[in-house]
């Protein structure tokens, strides 16, 4: 079973019962703790093993590859340099950190 969101159960229940977990998009510092806290619940396993962390995120792509990266709901409208930015962060088991990560735009800003 692939956990998606939480359901009401705790994290160390999807840890136990899950081979991963898929949270919903979310600011990527407040992605960044929900990502340790599930790498905590998977260390407090009696046997720790690989489970796998994911996000549900909209990723709406623009025909300019230098569009920086701009806030949606839950996810980006960006140029393909932003989103591979984006995605190597992820593909490492964690968000791009400061000194990688897209500046983003608040649409109105």
């Amino acid at each position: 079973m692939l956990a998606v969101g939480s359901g009401g159960q705790s994290v160390d229940w999807i840890a136990r019962n899950a081979i991963g977990w898929m949270t919903y998009h979310r600011d990527p510092d407040v992605q960044r703790s929900r990502h340790s806290m599930w790498l905590a619940a998977v260390n407090r396993l009696p046997t720790p093993a690989l489970r796998a962390f994911d996000v549900a995120m909209q990723l709406e792509l623009t025909a300019h590859a230098e569009t920086p990266a701009t806030a949606l709901p839950l996810g980006y409208s960006t140029g393909r340099h932003a989103a591979s930015a984006l995605a190597t962060g992820q593909a490492r088991g964690r968000y791009a950190t400061r000194q990688s990560e897209p500046q983003l735009r608040t649409p109105g800003a």
